[in-house]
């Protein structure tokens, strides 16, 4: 008895034949001793052997051991293993490589002032932030939060116009009163914002007049309707600023225009647009025109036309040196100078100047004269001539005659006179002469005098017209004192001198020392001084 055991597919060669079913097969052989036996071979198939599966699941970048090998790429992976009973069995691994897992992206926006929770922390500034975590599939993802923060919003602003008696809708309310009202409300992105309305109240408005003038005849359109009788026609209407207004219309007929004349006058040659053409003829044209007040009117116009205007001759006689305005330029010389003018009427007219100069006379004063003081001189001009002339001397001191031809001077001091010469033309001439006192010998003084005796008294004497008073006489002894003094007094005023008394009594005989000082006539001043004698 054989028993043969075969794994499920496997075959066996028995009595000549491949077995892969399960069965007995008996062969009966001749044995030695000539005998038969039987053998029996008994094939046993085993129940097929169970394969195993397995599934593992890896992320994106990931690795797994399989069969000892690392993996990281998705497949089938197959091993046969030996069983117990000799037979095989195939075990396999399965490997799935989860897809990559993209990172996700969150934006969330704030409003000023607010704050978001971020990954378990409580965020209120703008920024970006990230944090890795594990999926629904157990694999890693980056989650990112980007947290925008919103401007401020401004406060909006609106201004509502209303007409006097309306209203209008604000936040709710109906208001008909001028004022400002506000309200915190949600902004387009969220946020809270402000807006205020302003409410405003126009003023009435006032009616409105309009005043048309029409010409006799004619008509005006009033509110669609055309007029032509004088009267007052009103409509309420909208105004400028869209509120109602009543607009009146006073409708004003003129009465007919009377005809208007004008007269213009030409001088010879000249001529006048008259209606369009130029005219220089005298006569009568006339035009129906349109008034000052809109309407047609007869308008006439008489052309005058001027005589001839004759011209004019003018003659000025200048004194040497001087000008005289000629057509709005100074003029100095000889000669005849003509300009067109327009004369009282308008026209132009020729008018002549011829200009003339006077001769000056040939005349002079003497060269400067010295006199003796006290003494008299003739002022004489030379070289006048005959004609009509008229003498000015300046100044007139001193002189008998200032408007004389030659007058006498006796001065009392240095003098320069000034001779002014006019003739019948007014035309004038001047010359200088200088008058120069000489101080001869003028001023007498004692050496010696006896009091009591005759002239007792010591004093200054001059001659007549030179010393004007002496100012100041004084006498002293020998021993320096000083024993009389007088001031401003005349000379030759023996009450004003020295009777030789000092003190009440006469001084004794001797020489005394004197000095006075002198004003002359002439204005100038002198001091002297001597010595004087006392005698008895």
């Amino acid at each position: 008895m054989e028993t043969r055991t075969l794994c499920p597919g496997d075959s066996t060669f028995v009595l000549g034949v491949w077995v892969s079913a399960a069965g007995s097969l008996v062969e009966t052989l001749s044995g030695v001793n000539g005998c038969d036996s039987m053998h029996t071979i008994s094939v046993v198939v085993l129940p097929p052997v169970q394969n195993t599966f397995e599934l593992q699941t890896i992320c994106f970048g990931d690795s797994i051991q399989v069969f000892g090998a690392w993996v990281t790429q998705g497949g089938m992976y197959n091993k046969i293993y030996t069983i117990g009973l000799g037979c095989d069995s195939v075990h396999t691994i399965e490997v799935l490589v989860l897809p990559d897992i993209l990172p996700t992206n969150e934006v969330r926006t704030l409003c000023p002032g607010d704050s978001t929770q971020v990954f378990g922390n409580w965020v209120n500034q703008q920024g970006v932030f990230s944090q890795t975590l594990s999926g629904a599939t157990g694999c890693d993802s980056i989650y990112t939060i980007e947290v925008l923060v919103l401007p401020d919003i401004l406060p909006t602003n609106e201004v509502r116009t209303l007409c006097a008696g309306d209203s209008t809708l604000v936040f709710g309310n109906w208001v008909n009163q001028q004022g400002v009202f506000s309200q915190t409300l949600s902004g387009a992105n969220g946020c809270d914002s402000v807006h205020t309305i302003e409410v405003l109240v126009l003023p009435d408005i006032l009616p409105t007049n309009e005043v048309r003038t029409l010409c006799a005849g004619d008509s005006t359109l009033a509110f669609g309707n055309w007029v032509n009788q004088q009267g007052v026609f009103s409509q309420t209407l909208s105004g400028a600023n869209g509120c109602d207004s009543v607009h009146t219309i006073e409708v004003l007929v003129l009465p007919d225009i009377l005809p208007t004349n004008e007269v213009r006058t030409l001088c010879a040659g000249d001529s006048t647009l008259v209606f369009g053409n130029w005219v220089n003829q005298q006569g009568m044209f006339a035009q129906t025109m349109n008034s000052a007040n809109g309407c047609d009117s007869v308008h006439t116009i008489e052309v005058l036309v001027l005589p001839d205007i004759l011209p004019t001759n003018e003659v000025r006689t200048l004194c040497a040196g001087d000008s005289t305005l000629v057509f709005g330029n100074w003029v100095n010389q000889q000669g005849m100078y003509q300009q067109m003018l327009i004369s009282e009427n308008g026209c132009d007219s020729l008018h002549t100047i011829q200009i003339d100069l006077s001769a000056p006379p040939v005349f002079h004063l003497p060269a400067d004269t010295l006199i003796i003081a006290g003494t008299e001189a003739i002022l004489h001009p030379e070289g006048l001539g005959s004609g009509m002339f008229f003498y000015e001397w300046q100044p007139a001191d001193f002189l008998d005659c200032a408007e004389c031809a030659e007058p006498a001077t006796r001065p009392l001091q240095n003098i320069i006179y000034t001779l002014t010469v006019n003739d019948d033309l007014g035309c004038s001439w001047s010359d200088s002469i200088e008058v120069t006192l000489l101080k001869a010998s003028r001023v007498f003084v004692p050496n010696i005098f006896r009091p009591g005796g005759v002239h007792g008294v010591f004093m200054i004497y001059a001659q007549e017209g030179t010393v004007q008073t002496i100012r100041n006489l004084e006498v002293f002894d020998r021993w320096g004192s000083m024993v009389f003094s007088n001031q401003n007094f005349s000379a030759g005023d023996e009450s004003a001198g020295w009777d030789g008394r000092y003190r009440g009594h006469v001084e004794v005989p001797g020489v005394f020392v004197w000095w006075a000082e002198l004003e002359y006539y002439d204005g100038t001043t002198e001091k002297i001084f001597g010595e004087v004698t006392l005698v008895r």
